[in-house]
């Protein structure tokens, strides 16, 4: 991105490429950020981590079941909006609409992870909840403390673990934003009222839900 130059694909293996050219660009020797080899890595091991967990029941296309597939294509897109939501504090309708979407489709077949009913109730309490805290926080505050992208993901994760895994995945999400941002502010990379990512920490608390459901 910094000169233009088109990399080709012995430039571009993931993790080898930015150790061999050792974390720079080989046209231009332009540092590259340590953040393309922690989504690597994250993706691997989120990957990983699904496969292992996950029994393969029923059919399978290349040896990969259909909700083996449906739990990689959730916990890429919830590292995907990850990262966006850290780098532009925005979480993109044309990732998590389709997600919702996709859920409840999902939920509707034999290859769900819960009963649709589950599904419809998970996607309608998840945004819910979220708008009442938003509209509480700014009554009481007058200033807006969550993004209407948090919402529209928060439902979009009940659509694919319905309403049961909310309870846990707000325990989760926010303690560990607390203890993200305390560690940030301690560090002096967060100021009190500096606002911050949300989206991340709900990503990572489903993905530890959705997890921990694959293990039992």
């Amino acid at each position: 991105m910094h000169c233009g130059q088109t990399l080709n694909l012995i430039q571009l293996i993931p993790l080898f490429s930015w150790w061999y050219y050792r974390r720079a660009t080989p046209c231009c020797l332009h540092p590259i950020s340590i953040r393309y080899p922690l989504i690597e890595i994250s993706t691997v091991a989120l990957t990983l981590a699904v496969v292992g967990f996950l029994p393969i029941h029923g059919d399978t296309l290349l040896g990969i079941s259909w909700q083996m597939g449906a739990g990689l294509l959730l916990v890429w897109s919830l590292l995907t909006i990850s990262v966006i939501d850290m780098e532009h504090h925005l979480i993109p309708d044309r990732i998590s609409l389709p997600l919702l979407w996709l859920g409840l489709l999902l939920n509707s077949t034999t290859y769900g992870f819960v009963d649709l009913s589950d599904a419809v109730w998970g996607a309608a309490i998840g945004y819910v909840s979220l708008w009442l805290l938003f509209q509480s926080h700014r009554a009481i505050t007058g200033r807006e403390g969550l993004g209407y992208g948090d919402f529209k993901l928060t439902a979009a994760i009940g659509a694919w673990l319905g309403w049961s895994a909310l309870i846990p995945m707000f325990i989760l999400a926010g303690s560990l934003a607390i203890i993200g941002m305390g560690s940030m502010m301690l560090a002096g990379k967060q100021k009190a009222n500096q606002a911050f990512a949300f989206g991340p920490w709900l990503a990572l608390a489903a993905t530890i839900v959705l997890l921990a459901r694959l293990y039992h």
